[in-house]
């Protein structure tokens, strides 16, 4: 039996890699991005739904996650939930991914053609 060895790096490490593997599904990255670009006025469900090619389910399923890791809050209206990213979040790791999404290199490309091929 495996023991995790989780306890031997620095808490800030730990809570890195976990806020990195929260982030390791585009889907959720997607709906985080979508949230950003609305996050004035916060974005409802249909809204949102609109720009991501998966089932409105599955959808949910993500939003859920992120809602459950505090990454996203949500606040009900009359007619919709709205949804934004949680205020008290430190911007940095999205300010990374957006970086990093964002520079296109011909080694990303590399790297999307392969995951592309895989599937």
């Amino acid at each position: 039996m495996a023991f995790s060895k989780a306890h031997v790096f620095p808490k800030n490490e730990y809570h890195f890699a976990l806020q990195c593997k929260l982030l390791s599904h585009p889907a959720r990255i997607r709906i985080l991005r979508r949230i950003l670009e609305n996050q004035k006025d916060g974005i409802s469900f249909d809204k949102l739904v609109r720009g991501i090619p998966l089932s409105r389910n599955t959808i949910s399923q993500h939003l859920q996650i992120l809602r459950r890791k505090r990454i996203i809050v949500s606040k009900s209206t009359e007619t919709s939930t709205i949804h934004f990213i949680n205020a008290e979040l430190d911007y940095t790791l999205f300010s990374l991914v957006d970086l990093i999404l964002n520079i296109p290199s011909e080694e990303n490309q590399h790297e999307i053609n392969d995951f592309h091929l895989l599937g």
